[in-house]
């Protein structure tokens, strides 16, 4: 007897969609499944108490159905890589400030005397915003900087939910 994905979804304060065994979106093989889960330990409990299993399911933007990927059996990493070219990820506040001053010993060395005190003061400021956005990093988050435009971010690297470009990944269990 098939569950009722509604009722669990209820039960457990989750969301329910539908998903797609084509990588494309198109409906294939059509299977409901429950997602928004706090974090994968909880995920974990209510699959192994319902007789479900855990998954990745993505979906581009503008797709109606999710499509069903690989089984889960912990959190998925992210890494700079997955964020593109000229990201670089950092684990600690520390970490970030000893990359800093590398480049600002790397970026004096090419800059005109005129250019550099705005440069400098601009450094300051930039370090100094993100500096204090990271100062409590707990021990799953991470800091993520893109080189090229100068864009900051504080994220989870091990996450049940991710999206980047155009793509959505998450856990669900069906």
């Amino acid at each position: 007897m098939e569950q009722d994905f509604y009722q669990l979804a209820a039960d457990y304060d989750l969301d329910v969609v539908n998903t797609t065994a084509a990588r494309n979106g198109y409906p294939e093989q059509i299977r409901t499944a429950l997602t928004s889960f706090d974090n994968f330990e909880r995920a974990k409990q209510i699959a192994e108490r319902e007789n479900l299993r855990l998954v990745w399911i993505d979906k581009r933007d503008g797709q109606q159905l999710w499509h069903r990927g690989n089984s889960a059996y912990e959190p998925m990493t992210i890494t700079a890589d997955d964020y593109g070219e000229d990201w670089h990820m950092y684990y600690s506040e520390a970490e970030w400030l000893e990359d800093r001053k590398r480049q600002l010993k790397e970026d004096v060395e090419w800059l005109s005397p005129e250019a550099l005190p705005l440069y400098v003061f601009q450094w300051l400021e930039e370090t100094n915003d993100i500096s204090d956005r990271a100062e409590n990093l707990n021990d799953r988050e991470a800091i993520i900087y893109n080189s090229a435009n100068r864009e900051c971010h504080i994220v989870k690297y091990e996450t049940i939910n991710f999206y980047n470009d155009t793509k959505t990944i998450t856990l669900a269990a069906i």
